[in-house]
């Protein structure tokens, strides 16, 4: 009887040490996967807008300072959308080249202060939407209309069935847009291309 008692008793206590532990945050940790990001761009005007979705709440610990840019300037600060979505504009440089931002690794972390082990990057490829003009030439024509031959042109007439295209089977694709009220004449996935008159 005596034993039993005492085999009861040594239960009781090994189960309220594990209750107790388990109310306190004890035990096995939980918090083993560090937060990791991913990133994405997309055009927004004339500038690059990078999307950043962390796998968790980061909180603070995430500023336009932890991300790295080349191919053009960051903005000073990111917009938080919500606890794991931030976005960071970046206006591309002169150059024309690429744009990528990365995020290094040990540049933010949870709530339990796992930081980050791997990295995040992700590139904007530069075509027209993000080159194209956005103001008229500051020297307009002005010579007078009979002492002109155009091609193309808002300000005079053009040559009749001229063809900005010819299929000589290059893989460029022409066309036109349109900045401050001038047409301008396009042409992207360059390779080759002539003008047929």
């Amino acid at each position: 009887m005596t034993k039993t008692a005492k085999y009861l008793s040594l239960t009781a206590c090994a189960l309220a040490a594990s209750l107790f532990l388990s109310g306190c945050g004890g035990g096995a940790d939980t918090e083993t996967a560090a937060p990791t990001v991913a990133i994405s761009a997309a055009a927004s005007g004339s500038d690059v807008l990078f999307t950043f979705v962390f796998s968790e709440d980061v909180g603070t610990t995430f500023t336009a300072d932890d991300v790295s840019v080349s191919g053009g300037a960051k903005a000073s600060s990111l917009s938080k959308v919500d606890a794991t979505h931030y976005t960071l504009v970046v206006t591309p440089d002169s150059t024309g080249a690429d744009v990528t931002a990365t995020v290094a690794a040990g540049k933010f972390s949870a709530a339990a202060r796992t930081a980050n082990v791997v990295s995040g990057s992700a590139t904007f490829t530069i075509d027209v939407a993000i080159k194209a003009p956005t103001s008229s030439p500051s020297a307009p024509p002005t010579r007078a209309a009979g002492n002109v031959k155009s091609i193309y042109s808002d300000a005079y007439t053009s040559i009749a069935d001229t063809d900005f295209r010819p299929n000589w089977g290059q893989p460029t694709a022409a066309g036109e847009i349109t900045v401050a009220g001038n047409n301008i004449r396009s042409y992207t996935n360059l390779s080759y291309e002539g003008i047929q008159l």
